[in-house]
């Protein structure tokens, strides 16, 4: 499976990448599952059948009835259709998922600053009363955080930029 490249070309655009994707997180993880629950109804209502085996019904019918031959090809063409649209919503899901295991991987302090101020969308003053922290320091762990999301969720080698291994 080919699997997706972060879109960054170097550090600050890792960074930039990263935030947007935290800013955005619940609303797409929340259409994510949406659409995938359509995808997954849609690829139902076709029937049971897998692409494969309608491809093989078609041929076998090829000398038959062309109306229930053209009905076949159309059903397998919007089924492969749909599968597409599946595994693209499943390489959405592990991007989503990689970037859920690389928070987990913050200090507390961190990951309380990430969440709330990205995620839940508070401001560093409400986290600094939340957390006993001043606003100076809520600056400091969200600072230190985003380095080492960045890190973790980019292999940074002279200014390039890949997927880590791990993250893949």
């Amino acid at each position: 499976m080919n699997e997706e490249r972060w879109p960054a070309n170097s550090y600050d655009e890792a960074r930039d990448v990263l935030v947007s994707m935290l800013k955005t997180y619940r609303t797409e993880r929340r259409n994510l599952e949406q659409q995938k629950r359509l995808v997954q109804e849609a690829i139902a209502s076709l029937g049971g059948a897998r692409t494969s085996n309608l491809d093989q019904t078609r041929v076998q019918m090829q000398h038959g009835d062309y109306a229930m031959v053209q009905r076949i090809e159309r059903i397998a063409a919007e089924r492969r259709g749909l599968e597409r649209e599946l595994e693209s919503l499943g390489a959405q899901e592990r991007r989503l998922n990689r970037l859920l295991r690389a928070v987990g991987e913050l200090d507390t302090y961190e990951k309380h600053v990430v969440v709330g101020q990205y995620i839940d969308g508070r401001s560093a003053k409400d986290l600094g009363d939340m957390i006993g922290k001043s606003e100076d320091s809520i600056a400091l762990y969200r600072k230190q955080a985003l380095r080492k999301l960045t890190r973790i969720m980019y292999l940074i080698v002279d200014n390039t930029v890949g997927v880590k291994e791990e993250y893949r």
